[in-house]
């Protein structure tokens, strides 16, 4: 058993969290996790089992990340059974277990679409990832995708997610390949086939790219690209 690094709360390693030596914890009906309600400071707190677990046995869990049941099964909170992700990571489990039922894409998808799917999608956008790559993965229409990359689909979640629209990109490399190969290109000390060698790709790719003949959106969109890709 361990105590919590912040609230007077202990643990085991199965996922019992003990207050003053009596197991507390309750079903939330709405999100189906296990969570423990405990009053401090005059504040009742809703404190989600799972995460207790990580910020006791593993450490703080870093903004932005998420805790994952690796088994797909929210309420088995046992330590081995708990890993930290990102949102990304956390969708496309959630994908492969069939905990999230991806549905036929139609006309008129936007109704067929749960707004968690739709945060997958800009998870997806925001990986530079193309309408086309998304609408495959989702077996729904690239249309559907630009609508929702644009705002103009889902618009009152959208402004949570975007500052403003990020482009779809269609790539012959890796998106991370071809940042590196755009800033080696800024040396004019390298030659077209000394890059070309180092990332293994035709060397005349080098030419068009400093010539603005391929990829002009990653060139274009390159600052804004470099602050949110996590490749």
């Amino acid at each position: 058993m361990k105590k919590h690094p912040t609230y007077d709360l202990h643990l085991d390693e199965e996922g019992n969290v003990y207050d003053k030596n009596k197991i507390v914890k309750s079903l939330n009906k709405n999100t189906k996790y296990y969570r423990v309600y405990k009053r401090i400071n005059g504040k009742f707190l809703n404190l989600e089992v799972h995460r207790l677990m990580v910020e006791t046995f593993i450490g703080e869990i870093p903004k932005g990340m998420q805790v994952n049941h690796i088994n797909g099964d929210r309420y088995d909170n046992k330590l081995s059974n708990l890993e930290i992700v990102t949102p990304l990571e956390n969708m496309q489990h959630a994908h492969r277990t069939g905990l999230i039922k991806y549905r036929k894409g139609e006309d008129n998808a936007q109704a067929k679409l749960k707004e968690t799917e739709v945060v997958y999608i800009y998870e997806l956008i925001k990986q530079f990832k193309s309408n086309e790559y998304i609408a495959k993965e989702l077996d729904i229409k690239p249309k559907l995708v630009s609508l929702i990359r644009n705002g103009a689909r889902w618009k009152h979640i959208f402004s949570k997610h975007f500052d403003k629209p990020i482009p779809s990109i269609n790539l012959t490399l890796e998106l991370s390949t071809i940042l590196d190969i755009i800033d080696d290109s800024k040396d004019k000390r390298l030659s077209n086939a000394e890059i070309g060698r180092k990332y293994n790709t035709d060397p005349s790719n080098v030419s068009r790219l400093r010539s603005g003949k391929i990829w002009k959106e990653v060139v274009d969109n390159y600052e804004q690209i470099k602050l949110i890709y996590k490749p």
